[in-house]
C-alpha cells in the first residue's frame, strides 16, 4: 500500500472472512484512510467487532434474521447463513459503487 498511496479499497467479508477484514484493519495491516467501503455478510463478530478507524458510514452489515452465526454469535452454520449472495449481493455491490464513487 505504500507504493500506491492513492489506491481506494473496497473490502467484503463473508462469515470468517469478515473476521479477517476486521483483524487486518485492527492490526494496522491495512491503512484505514484508504478504505472507502466495507460490506460484511454473516459476521460472527457483528455485535462486538470493530473495523479499525473506519467510519461507520462506510460499513454495511448483512445478517439474516434467523442466522445464528451473526445473530447470536454462535459457531453454528445453518441454511440462512449461506443465503447472503442471493439475498444481498446486488445491494452490497450498489453500496460499494455508491460509497466509493467508482463507475462500472
Amino acid at each position: 500500500m505504500q507504493q500506491c498511496p492513492t489506491t481506494k479499497l473496497a473490502l467484503a467479508g463473508y462469515s470468517q472472512g469478515a473476521l479477517v477484514v476486521q483483524a487486518a484493519l485492527n492490526n494496522d495491516g491495512l491503512p484505514s484512510d484508504q478504505v472507502k467501503a466495507i460490506t460484511y455478510f454473516g459476521d460472527p463478530d457483528s455485535h462486538f467487532g470493530t473495523s479499525g478507524n473506519v467510519s461507520a458510514s462506510l460499513i454495511k452489515q448483512y445478517c439474516v434474521e434467523v442466522d445464528l452465526v451473526c445473530e447470536l454469535n454462535l459457531p453454528v452454520v445453518l441454511s440462512p447463513h449461506v443465503t447472503y449472495g442471493t439475498l444481498y449481493g446486488e445491494d452490497a455491490a450498489r453500496f460499494i459503487i455508491n460509497t466509493t464513487g467508482v463507475s462500472v
